[in-house]
C-alpha cells in the first residue's frame, strides 16, 4: 500500500470508511496523526517482515537504554593544581556550546585550574586567534572545542612552538581522513571516546541511531529533508554516515538541504524554509544540529508546518538540549540523539591533566561517553534541565583527582 493512502485528511472519511482505514493503520508499519494546533504525534510498529526496519528497531531499543554508555578510567594522576588553562568554545550563542563551557569550568573549579573562556563564535579563524591570545596569556594548557587542525594550524604550530599543550574535542586533526589525511598531526592529544581518539567512529554510532529512529518509526516509508550542517568535517562524515545507513531502506528518500551554523539565524533559517516549502513531498524534516532549533530554525518549521495538507511524520533531531527537550513536549520535535558532552569535557580536562602529569598521548586511557534517544515516551528529561548521562561521572572523576 503507498504510503499516501495512509494520510487522507480525516474530514473526506465516511463513518464505513474510517472502521477500514483503522484496520489499514493498525496492520501498517507507522501512523501520525495531529492535534489542533498541527503538531505531530507519530507511533510505529516495528514491522518483522523487512530484515532493515527490524534492524533498525534493534538499534532504536538500544539507544533507549544504555547500550551506548561508557565509564571513564577509574584510575589516573592527580590533579596538577594551579594551572591556567583557556577554554576555546564552539559558540557561546549555541546552547550545546554554552553546556559544554558550563561543564568546563565545573571540571576546572574540581582540578583547582584557572579557567579562562574564549568564544570562537562558530568561526574557525576566531578560534585559531583565541589559542594566540592563549598563548599571549601564559596559558599553562589550551583545550579547544569543534576547531579543525587544518584551519587553525599556524595557532596550532605556535602553541606547539612555546611547549603548551592544545587538547582536542570534536576537532579533526590535520592526519585525519575527513580533512584530508596528508597532513602532521598537530593536536596534542584528544579523549578517547568509544575505543577511539577520532570522534568520527563516536559521531558514526550518533549517525546511525538517528537514521534508525527515522526507519524503525516510519516503517522503512519516508521521504527525508535532510537538513545537514556541511562546513565541520566531523559533521561532514557524520552526514555521509546518516545516509549511508538511510540508503539500506528501500522505501525512503532523501533530499538535501545544506546548511552551515556560522549562517544562523540568517540567511540559514530562511534557506532551510525555503527547501521545506520547496519540497512539500517531505514526510519527514531530519536536522543535524539542534542547537540550530531555538536560533529560528523551530518556528520556520513550525509555520511551514501550518501551511502544509499534512503534518511531518517526523521531526527527528540531533544532540538534544533543554530547549528542544520543551519542543518534544509541544510536539513540535519528534526525538533527539543526546551526547553526553558534558561528561566528554570531563573526559578532556582529564586527558590533559594527563599531560600535565608527563603521560603521553599514547598511553591515554578510554575516557567513557554516552548516546541515548530521547522522544515522548522516552528519556525525557525534566523541564529546563539537560540531558545527563546515567553514569556519574563528576564523582569518578573527582576521585581520580583527588588520588582516592
Amino acid at each position: 500500500m503507498k504510503q499516501s493512502q495512509i494520510h487522507l485528511s480525516t474530514s473526506k472519511r465516511g463513518t464505513g470508511y474510517l472502521l477500514a482505514m483503522i484496520v489499514v493503520m493498525l496492520l501498517a508499519s507507522a501512523c501520525s496523526t495531529s492535534d489542533s494546533a498541527g503538531n505531530t504525534s507519530t507511533t510505529a510498529t516495528t514491522n518483522s517482515s523487512d530484515p532493515v526496519v527490524k534492524a533498525a528497531q534493534e538499534i532504536v531499543d538500544k539507544a533507549y537504554g544504555d547500550g551506548y554508555s561508557e565509564e571513564p578510567p577509574a584510575s589516573g594522576p592527580a590533579a596538577q593544581e594551579g594551572k591556567n588553562v583557556w577554554f576555546v568554545s564552539c559558540g557561546e550563542s549555541f546552547a550545546s556550546c554554552h553546556q559544554m563551557t558550563g561543564s568546563f569550568k565545573d571540571a576546572a573549579t574540581a582540578l583547582s585550574w584557572k579557567a579562562t573562556t574564549c568564544d570562537s563564535k562558530a568561526n574557525q579563524q576566531t578560534a585559531g586567534n583565541c589559542i594566540r591570545q592563549a598563548l599571549a596569556a601564559g596559558a599553562d594548557g589550551i583545550i579547544s572545542v569543534n576547531a579543525q587542525c587544518p584551519n587553525i594550524k599556524s595557532s596550532l604550530l605556535a602553541a606547539k612552538k612555546q611547549g603548551v599543550p592544545v587538547v582536542n574535542y570534536l576537532g579533526l586533526d590535520c592526519d585525519a581522513a575527513g580533512v584530508g589525511g596528508t597532513g602532521e598531526p598537530l593536536f596534542s592529544a584528544s579523549p578517547k571516546v568509544f575505543g577511539s581518539t577520532n570522534l568520527e567512529k563516536y559521531f558514526s554510532e550518533w549517525a546511525k541511531v538517528r537514521a534508525s529512529y527515522i526507519i524503525a518509526k516510519t516503517g522503512g516509508k519516508a521521504t527525508i529533508l535532510n537538513m545537514n550542517e556541511n562546513s565541520a568535517p566531523l559533521l561532514k562524515h557524520v552526514n555521509e554516515v546518516f545516509l549511508a545507513t538511510i540508503k539500506t531502506c528501500s522505501g525512503c528518500k532523501v533530499i538535501d538541504a545544506p546548511f552551515s551554523v556560522s549562517q544562523f539565524p540568517q540567511p540559514a533559517v530562511q534557506q532551510l524554509k525555503s527547501a521545506m516549502l520547496a519540497h512539500p513531498e517531505a514526510t519527514v524534516v531530519s536536522n543535524s544540529v539542534d542547537s540550530a532549533m531555538p536560533l529560528g530554525l523551530s518556528s520556520a518549521i513550525a509555520q511551514v508546518q501550518k501551511s502544509r495538507a499534512k503534518p511531518y511524520d517526523l521531526v527527528a533531531g540531533a544532540e538534544g538540549g533543554s530547549a528542544n527537550f520543551d519542543l518534544i513536549r509541544q510536539g513540535l520535535q519528534t526525538s533527539a540523539v543526546a551526547r553526553a558532552d558534558v561528561q566528554s569535557i570531563w573526559g578532556t580536562a582529564d586527558v590533559l591533566n594527563r599531560l600535565f602529569a608527563g603521560e603521553t598521548a599514547e598511553s591515554m586511557p578510554n575516557e567513557g561517553g554516552s548516546l541515548q534517544l530521547i522522544d515522548k515516551d522516552h528519556n525525557l528529561p525534566a523541564t529546563g534541565e539537560q540531558f545527563t548521562s546515567a553514569i556519574d561521572f563528576e564523582s569518578a572523576y573527582k576521585k581520580v583527582w583527588n588520588g582516592e
